[in-house]
């Protein structure tokens, strides 16, 4: 079992899940396919307004967020 992957009560593992929050859709879909090249699960967000639903639902192992992205208030 590798360092991102443990077994849980009845067998089954946990995944391996990272959330991308970029307006690069470019750049999502490159780091995307780098993870998902590593076996991760990989979803993409125009920015946090977009990526915060998910954060509650989908439950990502790590999220990474391009911090300077507009944002409408």
């Amino acid at each position: 079992m590798d360092a991102y992957t443990s077994s849980i009560g009845d067998g089954d593992t946990l995944s391996k899940k990272l959330l991308l929050a970029d307006d690069d859709h470019s750049a999502c879909a490159a780091v995307g396919l780098f993870f998902e090249s590593e076996q991760f699960e990989v979803k993409t967000a125009d920015d946090g307004i977009e990526a915060l639903p998910l954060c509650t639902t989908w439950h990502a192992s790590a999220c990474s967020l391009y911090s300077n992205a507009p944002c409408t208030s």
